[in-house]
């Protein structure tokens, strides 16, 4: 089954009734293939973006181009990602007395990812701006998530919520200490300390 483009920008703006249409259309394999075109998007956004600039992704200046090889690297990332962060959800969930399906909960999850990854690569113009993007791609994110765990296993607002909330975190977390070692390498190499 092909995705439906169209329930793509309607599940930003309405997503309660376009996962209640898509509820029982659910299908692994187009999850995943949406995983994966959100992955290119994303990547040939990425390309282009720094092609104008000609400034390299990967490698040094006047290498053979190997950024092209994230168009290959990204969406299998994003469908590994993607599947795999689902499931950790989709745990947490039945852990607290959801019922729904692992096959619904990836369906509707894919909806919002090729539009969140479209706004999250138009941030490459600014770092301002790619924080500004992030963060709200990220908090609406965890809102459509919300509407994901309710929809698809019937938990209450509160429990719903958690599912939510709970991974969102651990992101959150796994992305500071990131942050933080990256930082210090930074700040180590630039006093001469590496």
């Amino acid at each position: 089954m092909a995705p439906d483009v169209s329930n793509w920008l309607r599940v930003m703006v309405s997503p309660a009734d376009v996962m209640e249409e898509e509820k029982k259309r659910a299908d692994v394999w187009t999850a995943v293939a949406t995983f994966g075109l959100a992955g290119l998007l994303s990547a040939l956004i990425a390309l282009v973006f720094f092609s104008v600039l000609n400034f390299p992704v990967l490698g040094e200046a006047g290498s053979e181009r190997p950024e092209w090889i994230s168009l290959a690297i990204s969406p299998l990332a994003n469908m590994a990602l993607g599947t795999i962060g689902t499931g950790l959800a989709y745990l947490l969930a039945r852990l607290l007395g959801g019922t729904g399906s692992f096959k619904t909960q990836l369906h509707l999850t894919s909806l919002y990812a090729v539009p969140a990854a479209i706004v999250g690569a138009l941030g490459l113009v600014h770092w301002v701006l790619a924080l500004l993007l992030m963060g709200l791609v990220f908090l609406y994110s965890v809102f459509l998530q919300y509407h994901v765990m309710r929809i698809t296993h019937g938990l209450s607002t509160m429990r719903s919520a958690i599912c939510a909330i709970v991974p969102a975190l651990a992101v959150l977390a796994i992305v500071g200490v990131f942050a933080l070692a990256l930082l210090a390498l930074v700040l180590a190499s630039a006093t001469g300390a590496l």
